[in-house]
């Protein structure tokens, strides 16, 4: 269950409400200072975690080959999904996928894509009072541990704002900044003038210059390119066997033994 959630975002022009479930957001739009109180029951147990790099991953010597393989050969992993390995158990990305937007020697960052929350975006939409004739599909997704009342949203090309940048020719991810680009985007998909496909989001996942790749080294994921169904059509709950599926990959037969790295 979600406790109660205040999220307060502050504009010149627009007041909209969002209460689902207990879950409290007023955002104002265009130059945001957000105050916001939350106590969220949602596993957050763990939001760096560091302890890991004191445990050995042992795999077989294909496993080992092919993940080094899907590492080593890809300068950058953007638009990428990063499988967390059942090394990281018991934190915050245990059992989690996540879309990496950007990757470069200046860090990391990404959006959680199979952890639904209980409000779903026609909730959104109805009490940031965005009225539509249209069947809105859809819930609200825990982005990450960064942020964590933050609004963005993942979604095809044909739509931008001034806060959209391209993840690849064909995905975007639109942030809420100064200028209000989620609003924006959510108002253009109430009125059937939205991208085909998208994903709403609150927070997002960071990782630091360096920090990603001595995960990466320490054998706390796996990574793959993304692939557009299942980021888009995939039920969430089998996001995480669909891509082990794909790639021929059981985390049951993962061993882990303690010691140091």
């Amino acid at each position: 269950m979600l406790e109660p959630i205040a999220e307060i975002f502050r504009t010149k022009q627009t007041v909209w409400f969002l209460f689902a479930q207990n879950l409290r957001i007023l955002c104002i739009h265009a130059k945001f200072n957000f105050a916001l109180g939350l106590n969220l029951h949602l596993r957050m147990t763990a939001v760096w975690w560091h302890g890991v790099t004191k445990k050995n991953l042992h795999l077989t010597p294909i496993l080992n080959s092919w993940i080094y393989h899907y590492r080593m050969d890809v300068e950058s992993l953007t638009n990428h999904f990063l499988l967390a390995l059942p090394i990281q158990s018991e934190s915050y990305f245990e059992d989690s996928v996540t879309l990496l937007v950007k990757h470069n020697q200046e860090g990391a960052m990404g959006f959680i894509i199979n952890r639904p929350t209980p409000v779903s975006l026609k909730d959104v939409l109805i009490r940031v009072e965005l009225k539509t004739k249209l069947e809105i599909k859809g819930m609200m997704l825990e982005g990450g541990p960064v942020s964590r009342t933050f609004p963005s949203m993942i979604h095809t090309n044909e739509f931008s704002t001034d806060e959209t940048f391209k993840v690849t020719e064909d995905i975007s991810v639109t942030m809420q900044e100064s200028h209000g680009g989620v609003y924006e985007t959510l108002k253009a998909i109430a009125e059937g003038k939205g991208p085909q496909e998208y994903l709403f989001l609150l927070g997002y996942a960071g990782w630091g210059p360096g920090q990603l790749e001595s995960e990466l080294e320490d054998n706390a994921w796996v990574t793959c390119p993304a692939d557009r169904q299942i980021l888009f059509d995939e039920p969430f709950d089998s996001r995480l066997q669909k891509i082990t599926d794909q790639l021929n990959v059981d985390f049951d037969r993962f061993v882990f033994q303690g010691g140091d790295a």
